[in-house]
C-alpha cells in the first residue's frame, strides 16, 4: 500500500561521470598531431514525474486498498476456521466417546453370548459351529472397541493441536448439559439470517473483496494501453583538465569551471504505445480471465 502511494512521487537521481582520455589529436587544426591527455568530470541531477500514465498508479493504489481489506478478511477467515475446527473436534470427541461406550456394551453382550454358547455346548444343546460363530462376533466387537479407542485418541490429539496444548497433556471433555438449553425466545427470519451472514461471514467477505480486486486489476492493466506523458528536469555541470596545454595557457580552476559550465533543462515527453509484442493487450486479457475465474469460484 505504502509502496504504491510512493510511486506517485517524482523520481530524483544524482550522479557523476569521470573520464580519462588520451591519444593523438590534431591540435588547433594545424595539421600537427601530438599525444594528448585530458581528464573530465561531469556531475548532475535529474528529476522525472509522470503527468499521465493511464491512471495505472491510481488504480494500483485502489487495488492495494482492496487487497489490504482482503488480507484483514483472510485473517478473520483463519480465526473463524480455527473456531469451527475446534468445535468440530469437540463434537468428534463426544461422538467417539459415545461410539466407544456403545462398542464396549456390544462387546459385553457378545462375551455373554459366547459364555452362554459355551455352556449350551457343554450340555450338548449347541454345536462347535455355533460356538465358533459366537467367538467371531466377540472378536469383531473387540475390534470395534479398539477402533473406537484409536478414533477417540486421535480426536483428543487433534483438539490439543488446535488449541496449542502439549500432546502429552491428559484432559477430558464434558458433554453439554441438555437441560441448560432452553427453547429460544426469538424467532429468526431465514432471509435476515442469510443477509447478516453475507455481511459478517469472513469467507463471503473475502470472496467479494478478491473479486473486486481482480476487477480493479483490469483497470490497472488497461493503463499500459494509454499514452504516457512525463515531465523531466536536469541540472549539471562540467569540468575538464588538459595535460598538454602550452606553457602560457593554464586550465581554469575546478570551482570556476563547475560554476561557469552549469547547464539546466526542462522537458516534456510523450510516449505512445503502438506495438510491444501485444504484451499490454495480453496483460489485459489475463486480468479479465483472472476476474472471470474468481467470479465463478465465488459465485
Amino acid at each position: 500500500m505504502k509502496q504504491s502511494k510512493l510511486a506517485l512521487y517524482p523520481t530524483l537521481n544524482a550522479g557523476a561521470d569521470q573520464n580519462m582520455g588520451w591519444g593523438r589529436n590534431n591540435l588547433g587544426n594545424t595539421g600537427i598531431y601530438e599525444n594528448t591527455q585530458n581528464y573530465s568530470f561531469s556531475p548532475g541531477a535529474s528529476l522525472g514525474f509522470d503527468l499521465f500514465n493511464g491512471l495505472s498508479k491510481i488504480n494500483q493504489i485502489k487495488q492495494n486498498k482492496i487487497l489490504l481489506e482482503a488480507g484483514k478478511a483472510n485473517t478473520d477467515k483463519i480465526k473463524n476456521d480455527l473456531i469451527l475446527q475446534v468445535i468440530t473436534s469437540y463434537m468428534e470427541i463426544l461422538y467417539n466417546k459415545d461410539r466407544l461406550s456403545a462398542a464396549k456394551q456390544q462387546l459385553s453382550v457378545a462375551q455373554q453370548q459366547q459364555k452362554q454358547q459355551q455352556e449350551l455346548l457343554d450340555v450338548g444343546n449347541k454345536t462347535l459351529a455355533d460356538l465358533a460363530e459366537s467367538k467371531s462376533q466377540t472378536a469383531t466387537a473387540q475390534l470395534d472397541v479398539t477402533t473406537a479407542e484409536n478414533a477417540l485418541s486421535i480426536s483428543y490429539l487433534t483438539l490439543a493441536q488446535l488449541m496449542d496444548i502439549p500432546s502429552s497433556t491428559k484432559y477430558d471433555v464434558q458433554a453439554p448439559v441438555l437441560a441448560e438449553f432452553n427453547k429460544p425466545s426469538t424467532n429468526y427470519n431465514a432471509e435476515q439470517v442469510y443477509s447478516d451472514a453475507i455481511n459478517l461471514f469472513p469467507d463471503i467477505k473475502l470472496a467479494a473483496l478478491q473479486t473486486a480486486s481482480a476487477k480493479k486489476g483490469i483497470d490497472v492493466a488497461k493503463g499500459s494501453l494509454y499514452p504516457r506523458l512525463t515531465l523531466s528536469g536536469s541540472y549539471g555541470s562540467f569540468y575538464n583538465y588538459n595535460y598538454n596545454l602550452p606553457a602560457n595557457v593554464q586550465n581554469l580552476s575546478f570551482s570556476n569551471q563547475i560554476k561557469n559550465n552549469v547547464s539546466k533543462g526542462v522537458g516534456i515527453g510523450l510516449s505512445i504505445p503502438i506495438f510491444n509484442g501485444l504484451q499490454s493487450r495480453i496483460g489485459v486479457k489475463k486480468a479479465r480471465i483472472n476476474f472471470c475465474k474468481l467470479r465463478l469460484m465465488n459465485s
